[in-house]
């Protein structure tokens, strides 16, 4: 079954389809221990085989089951993997952007009677482990921090399992955390960067750029130890960005591009939009040389910064990294020893309203780096890949000009009718969040600020719902609610309201793998209502997704079959609408961990026919006629390779020519040596 209640035995019946007959075994684990094994005679064909399993704690426990049979010539296929989720109370996942910072929110849930499970960002996982929770909710994470894969299983749990998403604010989110066009705002009610032209405020901007010698066509291998010459000049890099980041400011702004390698330079003084000659002679003056000293130049950056009246002062740091002003990540010895003064500096900057933010060349001491941005209230932008540099530039530029952090004292007003906030009478400040924007559908059940910015906001994305909150989870802006009598019930029904819609018990989803096809079936408690129409999702696991309806296969099932030919995951929703205005969502996982060409099976002769009529071949045969002389037209073809070896002449002379002239010149240079040498008078001794 793809469910189970906590405590309840279940049978798990073990399908063995083979070729040939003879003894097996027969064997059925869990992640921890092997439960059983059978010594059994298998028939050509279907063979199936019932175990009884005890269900054990809630969560999802996986299963797999394995056959040994001599003369088996292909391993591949002899065993597969499978998961029931034992059900228990209802429980939620919290994604955590930094470490413990969601503490206060798990209290307040558990207290709630939800069972909540903290992860890193790392520790996200597949859909299948996802599957055991009603929703997921991510605390502060950045957008950089999730894969692409790892987004993409949030978009099945949410969309076609019809789970839910809550994503809660923090300084490293949202505009903050580089949502703008990411497949994760795609999931979201609001729009991260809030258009209104009220937000963009005059900033001062100061591009400290790291020019030492490491910054030129040097790149640290992956372990951090060695270098190597080559490549990209990184300084060639930053020239190219600075330009771009400066035309990408307005008018008004005011920009400073400092240098610094073992001292610091200010190659275009903080001003008011420089001109194209101020630009192109200050920038075209960078070049690598000498050791990297970041504090004193950011010291020297902040100082032009204080004498500017703009609203906004910015500092945009590149680096490499390999300073002795930072400590050292893991795998990356570095050089020198940890001190903390870069950190403190940064930190004594932010607050005195300095913010720093920090883009990297892809090596060095990225997580220290990282640490810097976080202590600049900044953000930071690993720059793994070079050629994407120039346009991180442009967008810290643009988003340095906008105000996303407001902090103050806000009390919200209720906008909607949810729950959540129905009886919200009352309660207590915020001191700040993040401004965003609603999208045209999104129900917006609070707002906040002098702007009405949306601060609880919610949609229907597929089959599931996403929420978004723009202040933070107690640590900070929302303080003053975490010691609110009503915050867990607040939060309580926040997350609840995610859930998916259920119905009355007794519905049972089933999703089915066998042969090449995927089986879908749904079975009532009573029989359908008359008019039910039950549409499924189905995500394969190539990430590709189909809506299909279900079929009435009797008064109290509805199914369909699909084509199942890949290997992995099947994530399988189901809204069931039975006219009566009480909508019903169901979700199931299959799994099968080969893909379909390991099934056993007869050979599609007519297939392999007509590919070999088509090519002109002969049919079947077998391995031996593959090069005989039968059937095969004899001869010889003749291929002229002239021109190719002409083409190589051709391209290496002109290298030969500099070769013979760069020995000559050496030599030259020796001769005239020799001869400067020998024309000298030889020194006489005086004689006395």
């Amino acid at each position: 079954p793809n469910a189970v209640s906590e405590g309840e035995a279940f049978s798990a019946t073990v399908e063995v389809l083979s070729t040939i007959g003879g003894e097996a075994l027969v064997e059925l684990s869990d992640e921890e221990s092997v439960l059983a094994v059978r010594r059994v005679n298998l028939d050509p064909g279907l063979n199936l085989f019932t175990f009884r399993v005890e269900s054990g704690e809630p969560g999802l426990r996986r299963l797999t089951a394995r056959v040994e049979l001599a003369g088996d010539a292909t391993s591949e296929n002899d065993s597969t993997v499978n998961a029931v989720v034992v059900e228990g109370p209802d429980s939620v996942l919290i994604v955590e952007g930094s470490e413990e910072g969601a503490e206060i929110l798990a209290a307040a849930l558990e207290s709630g009677g939800l069972v909540v499970e903290k992860v890193t960002v790392d520790l996200l996982g597949s859909i299948q482990e996802l599957s055991i929770h009603q929703a997921v909710i991510l605390v502060d994470v950045p957008a950089r921090e999730l894969s692409g894969e790892q987004v993409a299983t949030l978009d099945t749990f949410v969309r076609d399992l019809g789970r839910g998403l809550i994503v809660v604010a923090g300084t490293h989110s949202f505009g903050q955390g580089a949502y703008r066009d990411t497949p994760l705002e795609a999931l979201l009610p609001l729009d991260s960067e809030p258009p209104e032209a009220e937000r963009e405020v005059e900033v001062a901007e100061v591009l400290l750029i790291d020019t030492s010698e490491s910054m030129g066509a040097c790149h640290c291998k992956d372990d951090g130890t060695t270098t190597e010459e080559g490549g990209v000049n990184k300084t060639d890099i930053s020239k190219a960005a600075a330009i771009r980041a400066i035309e990408a400011l307005g008018v008004h702004d005011e920009v400073g591009v400092l240098a610094f390698s073992g001292s610091s330079s200010w190659v275009i003084p903080l001003q008011e939009f420089p001109d194209r000659e101020t630009i192109d002679q200050g920038i075209g003056s960078l070049r690598p040389f000498g050791e990297t000293r970041i504090v004193p130049a950011l010291e020297e950056a902040a100082s032009a910064l204080r004498d500017s009246d703009k609203q906004l002062k910015h500092i945009i740091l590149f680096t490499d990294g390999f300073t002795e002003e930072l400590p050292q990540g893991d795998g990356f010895s570095g050089v020198g020893s940890f001190g903390p003064s870069l950190i403190e500096a940064v930190e004594a900057l932010a607050d005195e309203g300095i913010t720093v933010s920090v883009v990297g060349t892809g090596e060095g001491a990225i997580p220290s780096l990282e640490l810097v941005a976080e202590a600049g209230l900044g953000r930071f932008y690993p720059g793994r890949d070079l050629d994407e540099i120039p346009e991180i530039f442009v967008r810290e530029a643009r988003l340095a000009a906008r105000s996303f952090i407001n902090e103050g004292e806000f009390f919200p007003i209720v906008t909607g009718t949810t729950e959540a906030v129905r009886d919200l009478a009352s309660s207590p400040a915020l001191l700040g969040y993040i401004g965003t924007a609603a999208k045209p559908t999104a129900n917006v059940q609070l707002r906040v600020g002098e702007l009405g910015d949306p601060l609880l906001a919610s949609w229907r994305v597929g089959l599931g719902k996403a929420t978004a909150w723009t202040s933070d989870s107690g640590e900070r802006w929302a303080a003053g609610w975490a010691s609110w009598d009503g915050f867990a019930a607040f939060w309580s029904n926040v997350v609840k309201d995610t859930f998916p819609l259920t119905g009355s018990e007794g519905e049972r989803l089933e999703a089915r793998l066998s042969d090449e096809l995927l089986t879908i079936t749904l079975e009532g408690a009573e029989a359908w209502a008359p008019g039910t129409v039950a549409d499924a999702r189905v995500s394969y696991p190539d990430g590709t997704s189909e809506e299909v309806r279900l079929e009435r296969a009797s008064d109290f099932e509805l199914t369909t079959t699909l084509a199942a030919r890949q290997g992995g995951t099947y994530a399988v929703g189901v809204n069931v609408d039975t006219g009566d205005g009480s909508p019903l969502i169901l979700s199931a996982i299959a799994t099968r961990t080969f893909a379909a060409e390991f099934l056993p099976g007869d050979p599609d002769r007519e297939l392999m026919e007509s590919i070999s009529v088509a090519s002109g071949g002969r049919g079947e045969i077998t391995a031996s006629q593959a090069f005989d002389a039968e059937g095969l037209d004899e001869g010889v073809t003749e291929r002229t390779f002239r021109w190719l070896f002409l083409l190589i002449a051709a391209l290496l002379w002109p290298v030969d020519v500099a070769l013979r002239r760069l020995r000559l010149s050496r030599r030259e240079r020796r001769d005239q040596r020799g001869q400067s040498s020998a024309s000298q008078p030889t020194p006489t001794t005086p004689s006395a």
